[in-house]
C-alpha cells in the first residue's frame, strides 16, 4: 500500500522543544520525553504524542503544534495531504473557541483531500458534528483521561489508525478521490445528463413535426379523394395517387422510428456511462 501524507495538528501534541521549554531545561532525546510526558501532570500530551508515534508508523506525517504553523500548512496548495487530522480548540488561538473549523476551511479552499476534526467536545455539542459534516470533515471524539491509562490510549490509537488506514485501503483500490476530482467527476456526469435531456427534447419536438405533417397530407388526400370521386368516379389514376401517397407516408413512419431508434441508443449508451462512472 502506498503511504497516505497527514497533517496532524493539535496544539497538545508535544516536542522536545516545548516541553523542554515547559520544564525549564533541555530535552535531548525522544527517550527523555517520553519519560517526562508519562508524569501524571502530562497525561493529554503523553496520550498525543503517542497517538503522534502512532501515525508516524503507517504514514508520512506532518505535526503541527501551532495555529500558525497548522493554518500555514493548510494555505500552501504544494502540501496536498491525503488526510488532515484537525483539533478543534487552539490555546495560542483564543478569539475564536472552534479555531479548527478555520483550518478546515483553508484545507476545503485548497482542494485537499479528507478532513477529520478530532476533539473532545464533540459529545458536550451535537451541533459541533453537523457543522463538521457540512465542511466536508469526520468528526471523530477524542478522548483524554485525568491519569495515563495505557489501554485506554492504545484504544484510541487504535481507533485513529483504523480511519487512516481505511482511506488507505481505498485509495489503492481506486475509489479515493479528492475534492477536486470529486467536482470534475460531478460536472462531467451533469454534461451527460443535460445532454441527454437535449436529445430526448429534440426527439419530442420531431415527433411533433412528423405528425403535423402526416395530418396535413392525410386531410390533402382524403379532401382529394373525395373530391375526385364526386367529379370523375374511382379511376386509375386516383388509386396510382393512393399508392404513391401510401409510400410516402410510409417513408415518414420510417424516418420517424428510426430517427428515435437512434435517440433512444444514445440516451441508453449516456445512461450505462453514468452508472458505471457512479459505481467507479
Amino acid at each position: 500500500m502506498t503511504q497516505l501524507k497527514i497533517l496532524f495538528a493539535d496544539d497538545e501534541i508535544p516536542d522536545r522543544k516545548s516541553v523542554g521549554d515547559d520544564l525549564g531545561k533541555e530535552i535531548p532525546y525522544e527517550k527523555v520525553l517520553e519519560d517526562e510526558l508519562k508524569k501524571p501532570i502530562n497525561s493529554k500530551k503523553y496520550s498525543l504524542w503517542r497517538h503522534k508515534k502512532a501515525l508516524d508508523d503507517i504514514s508520512k506525517l506532518t505535526v503541527a503544534n501551532s495555529y500558525k504553523d497548522a493554518i500555514k500548512l493548510a494555505e500552501d496548495k504544494e502540501q496536498q495531504f491525503d488526510i488532515a487530522i484537525i483539533d478543534l480548540h487552539w490555546n495560542d488561538y483564543k478569539e475564536n473557541k472552534n479555531a479548527g473549523f478555520e483550518i478546515c476551511e483553508k484545507l476545503e479552499e485548497n482542494s485537499q483531500a479528507f478532513k477529520i476534526v478530532y476533539s473532545t467536545r464533540l459529545n458536550e455539542n451535537p451541533e459541533l458534528r453537523k457543522k463538521i459534516i457540512d465542511l466536508n470533515a469526520l468528526p471523530l471524539h477524542k478522548i483524554y483521561t485525568n491519569r495515563i491509562d495505557d489501554k485506554q490510549i492504545e484504544k484510541s490509537c487504535d481507533q485513529l489508525k483504523s480511519v487512516v488506514l481505511f482511506f488507505e485501503m481505498i485509495k489503492d483500490q481506486g475509489t479515493y478521490l479528492t475534492i477536486t476530482e470529486r467536482k470534475t467527476k460531478i460536472k462531467g456526469l451533469d454534461a451527460s445528463l443535460s445532454e441527454s435531456s437535449d436529445i430526448l427534447k429534440i426527439s419530442k419536438n420531431q415527433q411533433k413535426w412528423y405528425f403535423r405533417v402526416m395530418i396535413a397530407l392525410w386531410t390533402f388526400f382524403i379532401i382529394y379523394f373525395f373530391y375526385q370521386i364526386s367529379t370523375t368516379g374511382l379511376s386509375d389514376e386516383i388509386t396510382f395517387v393512393f399508392d404513391v401517397f401510401t409510400v410516402l407516408v410510409g417513408s415518414i413512419l420510417y424516418k420517424l422510428i428510426s430517427s428515435n431508434q437512434e435517440n433512444i441508443m444514445k440516451i441508453l449508451e449516456e445512461r450505462q456511462t453514468i452508472v458505471r462512472q457512479l459505481r467507479d
